[in-house]
């Protein structure tokens, strides 16, 4: 596990930083087990085949996924990072708001090589989501956006915009969090 320090890292920050740790279960799904269900949730939407294609998690999500071990909340839930249980409880409300509105945008415009799978893993404010490409046939893989009220898989400016970093790493040792 090449990332398990650093994940380990940001856990212990939270901690320092008056992050709250929140329902705390250690019945993690290890990280096959999450992408077989978090492939069960697109499968609503998409092929089958079409996911296994393309989904996949990028590097360092797979070691968070293992080691949050628990949602942390800061400022009363002003800032939430999910563990991999709530990530996968709350993930059918954000794929269905947006997996659809995708694949709609895609038939429009043929010549989006943006992600289609965005996963959610935070949020901040009451309109702040934070998602995680997952799709490794776009260029957008790994890349970490903050979706203002929007969803980074039928908005071609999340990738020039001021709110994405180019992976899951560099978004959590900037610490820049809301």
């Amino acid at each position: 596990m090449q990332y398990e320090n650093h994940i380990k890292e940001l856990v212990a920050w939270f901690e320092q930083n008056q992050y709250e740790p929140w329902q705390v279960d250690h019945t993690h799904p290890t990280p096959q087990e999450f992408v077989r269900i978090i492939k069960n949730e697109f499968a609503k939407y998409i092929s089958a085949d079409f996911i296994d294609n393309r989904f996949a998690l990028p590097p360092g999500f797979a070691e968070y996924i293992q080691i949050m071990p628990a949602t942390y909340l800061y400022n009363k839930g002003w800032i939430k990072f999910f563990d991999a249980k709530n990530i996968l409880e709350c993930s059918d409300y954000y794929l269905s708001s947006y997996v659809e509105d995708t694949m709609v945008f895609l038939e429009e415009d043929n010549d989006f090589k943006g992600g289609i799978f965005w996963v959610p893993f935070g949020e901040w404010s009451d309109k702040h989501t934070y998602y995680i490409c997952c799709d490794k046939a776009s260029p957008d893989f790994g890349m970490v956006v903050d979706a203002h009220d929007n969803n980074p898989g039928c908005n071609k400016d999340f990738v020039n915009s001021d709110y994405n970093w180019n992976s899951f790493m560099t978004f959590i040792e900037a610490r820049d969090f809301g």
